[in-house]
Formats: C-alpha cells, structure tokens, sequence
C-alpha cells in the first residue's frame, strides 16, 4: 500500500511557486460538519421525531428520558451532536433498508430528510 507522504510530497514540489510558503507547511485542518447545526435546527422536528417514534429502533435499546435530554435546548443538541449522528444514521438506515426494504439508489441529501414521504415518517 504504501505510505502517502511521497506523494504529498511532488504534489507540494509541484505547486510551490503558486502557494505561498506559509500554507504548503501547515498543518491539515478537517473541514467544519453542518450536522450540528442540521441538529439545532430539526432537534424538535427531525431528529426528535425519528429518536422517539414509538417504533424506533434506537429508542427500543435506550431510555427516551435519555433521547429528550439530548434534545431539550439547542445548546444541548449542539453538544450531543456526536451522539445524536451516530443514532440518527443508523435509524434511517434501519427505516429505509430494514423495515421499509427500499434498496434503491438514495436520492435525497442530509437536509432533505426531513421532508421524507409518509412511508419514512415515523409513527409518534
């Protein structure tokens, strides 16, 4: 497999007399997630609705006082944003694959899942 730093290496000798010094030296940076602002903004709507459903998978396995504390203010939901992707995901892929057994190419984005059609919308 090899290691990528050679590599990186001749792309930097490749562009240096386009890019200054100072931004071929630095460190990488990740690039900022919208999810934690996604979950401020649907915490009540989106992901309240699929954490809490009666029929939700997720909330089969944990207490939902627990789900509601996660939720309860934006400031919280920001702060549990880690937590509430890594439910999230999982119970709209267990609605879609599991119980509704749509294998189809997905078409929707993050941001269109809270306008899901009826089939998606879970029972509260």
């Amino acid at each position: 497999m090899g290691h990528p730093l050679p590599a990186r290496r001749l792309l930097k000798k490749a562009i240096a007399q386009w890019v200054p010094e100072s931004i071929l030296d630095r460190k990488k940076v990740g690039m900022p997630s919208p999810f934690p602002r996604l979950i401020a903004r649907e915490r009540i709507g989106l992901v309240g609705a699929l954490l809490l459903a009666r029929d939700s998978c997720v909330r089969s396995r944990s207490s939902a006082n627990w789900f509601e504390s996660l939720i309860a203010t934006e400031a919280h939901a920001v702060r549990s944003s880690r937590v509430l992707y890594s439910l999230v995901i999982p119970e709209v892929g267990h609605r879609r694959f599991i119980r509704e057994k749509d294998d189809s190419h997905p078409t929707q984005r993050i941001h269109d899942l809270a306008a899901l059609p009826n089939k998606y919308r879970p029972l509260l």
